[in-house]
């Protein structure tokens, strides 16, 4: 067995960083990760590119994945899994032989599971020693051949779900007042990044700015907008102004699959000059690659990726290394946890049964349990009991019937992290505000109506009914009156207006502001389009009614006067009737 080329471990460059390094230098061969439980894993990159792997300890069966999926029933699951364990086979060429699965779907399925285990070698602890090996791929007798994956994605997925936020820190800190603006040849759609995501791009694409101003703009939470700017950093997807540019990862490499989620058997990427890319193999399960072990703790060799631009994970003080390395993957799982749901939380499928979840959870009870804790590791021994103890309400879920039933139906809803009930109870609790405020506006009291209406449409801002009772409370104030100065409001409202063109109370709230600010052209418009759709609105009937009687023009379709400029009504007392 040869040596390897190059060397490390992963607190000096991490996973996503080796990624990057591959794709730009576009490497075939194998990286082989060793941590100090001496438990191997290996990843196959051809032409950049990761094509197989296999990790430490499982993530997910084929099969379990397709029926996850939804692509294959119970029923198909359990035949063929007899004939696995009996014929030794492959799992998806049976299913293809069988006609249960096509071969598209398989390739699918396949490049899903690939993700996934690259994606667990994200959350390997920083100590995990990784030796790269040039034109070698161990894994040629493994599973069913190379599969075609996109590495920006991986990249954005790995790092958005398992990077230290505190050497992204370090990293964007770097960044300093440095305006941020998109590299003029950047692959963004290879990221495949979210539609909650986008609009970080959108807003850098209108405007580039300092990395602080791009946080204050409330664009999305901060720390999701330094994962990505940390993303497109490392990748020179950025346009930082600082010479030398290059070429940002990917862009003079690979092309992106026509089919990113699937591997593209019938036509896969051309291997550089002098290699040949393996042909996909069908083997026996049994068949166990050979992996390679070499020394624990080496540093990187000059052959090696460079190291991380950002800072290395601090070790605490004289931390020994296993204690440092379990506080590391606690506060990983740690801060995994608010977005994931019970079944991700335990590593299991959806539709895993009871016995399979509790083995699953009493496996991570041996070491997540505080009370197996040795004294050593007492300093981190309150956050395993906070780990422990979402890990349990998920155990004591997935194992009642009656509860998992009910937790079902709340993920197949979109729901079931943290996350989501943090946001479903804010969405509720902004329901609640807005009907109070509601109360207390009929009544009156503005006050009390202008902060709840605040957090209503602060804890929800998508519905601009919020937004239109806020604005309809503050307008009403004595000194707001006196300024005279209604163009911010008005603004804010015709947004509201854009966002729900149909909304009968935005219309009239819009068209109350409109009074109050002398535009009374424009505002009868709404209260003319609020009658005609709704005539027991007896408000907006009296208010076209009244402008008719004295003198005003039939409502248009067109707004004719920019807001904030007012215009001299008919006559001069028609103002005055108008204003309060």
């Amino acid at each position: 067995m040869s040596k390897p080329t190059a060397t490390g471990n992963l607190e000096t460059t991490p996973l996503s960083q080796l990624l990057v390094y591959a794709l730009d230098k576009q490497l075939t061969g194998s990286f082989v990760f060793q941590g100090s439980d001496r438990k191997k894993s290996a990843l196959y990159f051809l032409n950049g590119a990761p094509a197989n792997a296999k990790t430490g300890q499982p993530v997910i069966h084929l099969g379990r994945l397709l029926l996850e999926l939804g692509k294959i029933d119970e029923d198909i699951y359990n035949k063929t899994l007899t004939r696995v364990a009996k014929e030794r086979a492959l799992h998806g060429k049976l299913l293809v032989e069988a006609r249960a699965l096509d071969q598209e779907t398989l390739d699918a399925a396949l490049s899903e599971q690939l993700q996934r285990q690259v994606l667990w070698m994200f959350s390997l602890g920083p100590q995990t020693a990784y030796g790269f090996y040039a034109d070698q791929n161990f894994l040629e007798r493994w599973g069913g051949g190379p599969v075609q994956l996109e590495p920006l994605k991986l990249i954005w997925r790995g790092i958005r779900r398992y990077e230290n936020l505190k050497r992204i820190d370090a990293a964007v800190g770097k960044l300093g007042s440095r305006v941020l603006r998109l590299h003029s040849h950047a692959q963004l759609a290879r990221f495949q990044f979210s539609d909650a995501e986008r609009p970080v791009l959108d807003v850098l694409r209108a405007k580039p700015q300092p990395l602080d101003e791009l946080v204050a703009s409330g664009v999305g939470d901060p720390s999701d907008v330094k994962r990505m700017v940390y993303t497109l950093m490392i990748t020179r997807h950025l346009d930082l102004g600082v010479p030398p540019l290059g070429v940002p990862s990917g862009a003079a490499g690979m092309p992106p699959p026509a089919r990113p989620a699937a591997r593209q058997a019938a036509a896969p990427p051309a291997p550089p000059a002098g290699r040949r890319m393996p042909a996909p193999v069908e083997v026996s399960v049994s068949d166990e690659p050979s992996i390679p072990s070499f020394p624990l703790g080496s540093s990187p060799s000059s052959a090696g990726p460079p190291s991380s631009r950002g800072a290395p994970d601090s070790v605490r003080g004289s931390e020994p290394a296993p204690l440092a390395e379990f506080r590391r993957e606690l506060n990983v799982r740690l801060e995994a946890a608010p977005s994931q749901n019970y079944y991700e939380m335990l590593g299991v499928p959806v539709k895993s049964a009871s016995a399979e979840i509790s083995a699953a959870f009493y496996q991570l009870a041996k070491k997540w349990h505080p009370d197996r804790l040795s004294p050593d590791f007492a300093p981190v021994r309150e956050e395993a009991m906070k780990l422990f103890s979402k890990m349990t309400e998920a155990h004591q879920t997935l194992t009642d019937e009656q509860r998992r039933r009910d937790y079902d139906e709340l993920v197949r809803d979109g729901g079931g992290t943290e996350v989501e009930q943090e946001e479903v109870n804010k969405i509720m609790g902004a329901v609640l505000a807005y009907q109070k405020a509601t109360v207390y506006f009929r009544k009156g009291n503005l006050a009390e109506a202008e902060t709840l209406a605040r957090q209503a449409k602060d804890d929800d801002p998508a519905q601009a009914e919020y937004l239109a009772l806020w604005v309809q409370c503050v307008s009403q104030r004595p000194e707001r009156a006196a300024k005279g100065d209604w163009h911010e409001f008005i603004t804010m409202m015709d947004d509201a207006v854009k966002r729900e063109p149909e909304n009968e109370r935005v219309r009239m709230a819009r068209g109350e502001l409109l009074k109050r600010a002398g535009q009374l052209e424009l505002a009868v418009k709404d209260f003319h389009w609020v009658a005609r759709r709704n005539p027991n609105n007896l408000d907006a009937t009296r208010e076209v009614r009244l402008f008719t009687m004295r003198g005003g023009d039939a409502p248009s379709n067109k707004r004719s006067i920019a807001p904030g400029k007012g215009k001299e009504e008919k006559g001069g007392l028609l103002g005055k009737f108008f204003k309060r």
